[in-house]
């Protein structure tokens, strides 16, 4: 399962299953096959519907909770790529900010051949997805999928069907925003920093949300992440000690009149030489 945020999650977080337990808050998780693959890879999805009120967590899951993984069986040689989520929705309760998907989401991933091709004969690609959910109160679980290959020509048009539906809520290349981004710049923030970065061009007042990817060293604080004034805001606390030098770069989706893209924003150094503050985290 992917990286635990806040370390008070587990103590409301419990198996759907645990002590006979029996509330499962995913209604239905199925693998669809969006894309055949030979040549090119192939594309999965698993589909993946929810109660009422309750969710499942992104990739940066927030303030707490659990991002989804997925545990593959494969032939020898195969590869699967991280899963990849839809933009996110925002949810706060109790003060804290979690960042998730409700009703019904597809999570992609694309699976490669080993060098030796495909097989000639059919194949199965089998998954569990390992996932949280929260409402008032939070479950842990998992869930099997399978999906057969080559896929029926039934079950391949219905899951490009399915893609064509979802496709507006994934997140586009940043090139097709309309928009440009200028090199972030990073300032000294309490004990961490504060990442901005401009956005301009005739769309700019239309960027509403940023949503950041994980930052490897860093805590995202997702309360204080906007876009205001033309600016992406973006503050970090390094999770190893106030010293830290700021990140090389920040990722994340922008969100342009209701359109989610992903953009890469380079950092640039700030103005006390980076080596010297690596030299102070370490004392």
């Amino acid at each position: 399962m992917g990286p635990l945020f806040l370390a008070l999650a587990p103590s409301f977080a419990r198996p759907a299953a645990a002590n006979g337990f029996q509330e499962n808050p995913l209604k239905r998780v199925r693998l669809v096959v969006l894309e055949a693959g030979n040549p090119g890879p192939a594309k999965v999805a698993f589909d993946v519907e929810l109660e009422a009120g309750w969710h499942l967590y992104w990739v940066n899951p927030g303030d707490a909770g659990l991002a989804p993984d997925a545990r593959w069986t494969l032939p020898p040689g195969f590869a699967a790529s991280p899963l990849r989520h839809p933009v996110p929705k925002k949810f706060v309760q109790s003060g804290f900010i979690s960042l998730g998907h409700e009703s019904r989401v597809l999570l992609i991933s694309e699976i490669n051949p080993p060098p030796t091709g495909w097989p000639k004969g059919p194949w199965e690609a089998g998954a569990v997805l390992e996932w949280m959910a929260c409402r008032e109160s939070c479950l842990t679980g998992e869930s099997p999928a399978k999906a057969a290959f080559p896929p029926s020509a039934t079950a391949l048009n219905e899951g490009r069907e399915l893609a064509k539906a979802f496709s507006s809520r994934f997140p586009r290349p940043f090139s097709e925003s309309g928009l440009t981004a200028g090199r972030g710049s990073a300032v000294r923030s309490g004990f961490g920093w504060r990442v901005e970065a401009a956005v301009t061009g005739s769309f700019a007042a239309e960027a509403t949300e940023f949503f950041a990817y994980p930052v490897e060293g860093f805590v995202v604080q997702n309360a204080e992440v906007a876009v205001r004034g033309g600016k992406i805001v973006c503050p970090l606390v390094p999770s190893r000690g106030s010293g830290a030098p700021p990140p090389s770069a920040v990722r994340g989706v922008l969100v342009v009149a209701g359109q989610g893209y992903e953009i890469d924003v380079p950092v640039a150094s700030p103005s006390l030489d980076r080596k010297l503050i690596e030299l102070i985290s370490r004392r």
